[in-house]
């Protein structure tokens, strides 16, 4: 079968049909993620069948790299300044391979 012609929206569309009692989507959930959940739990009383948004996804992990990123270099230079090393934060900001080696040395 050629994958040139996948529709989604009817896999979509079987996918919400075999699993539209909450009980076997949890089943399911059970079977992948190796857990032992029970309808009776909190966690999974409100159970939703989302669609996932690939496109979306990557762009919510990039936001959270960006910002896990962003708190490194933070705590980067507050350790520098710290220890009095401003020579080290300016060149850390124009050399990329010092910038790691002293995450390194920071173990950050």
């Amino acid at each position: 079968m050629s994958q040139d012609h996948i529709n989604r929206e009817h896999k979509d569309r079987l996918f919400r049909l075999v699993f539209r009692e909450k009980k076997d989507l949890l089943d399911l959930y059970n079977v992948v993620r190796r857990t032992a959940y029970t309808a009776n739990r909190t966690e999974v009383l409100n159970l939703v069948l989302t669609e996932y948004d690939e496109q979306s996804h990557i762009a919510s992990e990039k936001e959270i790299s960006y910002a896990e990123g962003m708190e490194r270099i933070n705590r980067l230079i507050q350790c520098l300044v710290r220890d009095g090393r401003m020579d080290d934060v300016i060149r850390g900001t124009a050399d990329l391979d010092y910038q790691k080696t002293l995450l390194q040395e920071y173990q950050l």
